[in-house]
């Protein structure tokens, strides 16, 4: 099989891309994503040092916790990288270097037709270039993930357009909507950053959405939330963790109130109203 994809590095920045641990393909394309796409300079304490086009400045530690392994399983594998003749590895006390053999089979510099080498292959296809790092659209920025301690990784780090992103801590535009409108919905409007922290975790589908509405609809004409200037309602953080849209609430006869008709609903209010205004203000 010939040709290739583009693959933009913003792809790290998606849930599918982080789940651990990586699988040694996984491995292989991020440090694809990570490796310099051009020549870098950085202090590292007192060193300077210089990162070069496709390689990758980091440590075993870095990189064992971004893929979920131990250092020796990492150690491991960049030995048969370089037994393969994929990469270069070169380790000091302070940081390993990785460089990617072959890196501009992977990321071209220009639009001309080049003829690349599949590792252990001598097959030559001619295909152009379509991956293309300096003309990445304007809402990419460089910048050089300085890792802390005694190794960093010199790369150029992909900035997502912030217009359409949710807002922290939501993973979707759909759940922040969501949230947005029980927040609105729920009387009680006290410690917002937690109840969003205890949304993200339920993360409702339409189907359980509906039924949360619906249940805090129920609560609200319950008698626990209307008795006492409504003192009893629970914080939206609470009702959400304790999945208050289950609990079966009920009216001043005792009678739970899910399931009930309209018109039994509009009987339980008129009949409330009256055990505290009297027959001549309902």
């Amino acid at each position: 099989m010939s040709g290739w994809i583009k693959l933009h590095r913003c792809i790290t920045s998606s849930w599918i891309y982080d789940e651990k641990p990586f699988s040694r393909l996984h491995a292989w394309i991020d440090l694809l994503l990570l490796a310099s796409h051009k020549d870098n300079k950085f202090l590292l304490g007192a060193e300077l040092v210089e990162c070069k086009r496709g390689q990758v400045i980091t440590s075993l530690r870095k990189l064992g916790e971004k893929w979920g392994w131990s250092r020796t399983k990492v150690s491991k594998y960049l030995d048969m990288l370089q037994q393969d003749n994929m990469v270069h590895v070169i380790s000091d006390t302070r940081k390993t270097t990785i460089s990617i053999i072959n890196y501009d089979v992977y990321q071209s510099q220009n639009d001309t037709e080049m003829t690349p080498k599949s590792h252990g292959k001598a097959a030559e296809v001619t295909q152009k270039n379509t991956i293309k790092n300096d003309k990445n659209d304007k809402n990419v920025q460089e910048e050089y993930m300085y890792a802390s301690g005694d190794a960093q990784v010199c790369t150029a780090k992909e900035k997502e357009p912030t217009k359409n992103k949710p807002r922290s801590p939501f993973k979707s535009k759909i759940q922040e909507a969501r949230f947005d409108e029980f927040w609105k919905a729920h009387p009680k409007k006290r410690s917002k950053g937690q109840a969003e922290k205890a949304w993200v975790k339920v993360s409702p589908d339409a189907e359980l959405f509906a039924k949360m509405l619906d249940g805090l609809e129920r609560a609200k004409k319950s008698r626990d939330w209307i008795k006492d200037g409504g003192q009893y309602i629970p914080y939206p953080s609470t009702w959400l963790n304790a999945k208050g849209w289950e609990d079966d609430y009920s009216d001043i006869d005792g009678r739970p109130t899910s399931g009930l008709s309209d018109e039994d609903r509009a009987y339980i209010e008129e009949s409330w109203a009256r055990q505290f205004w009297g027959d001549a203000d309902v």
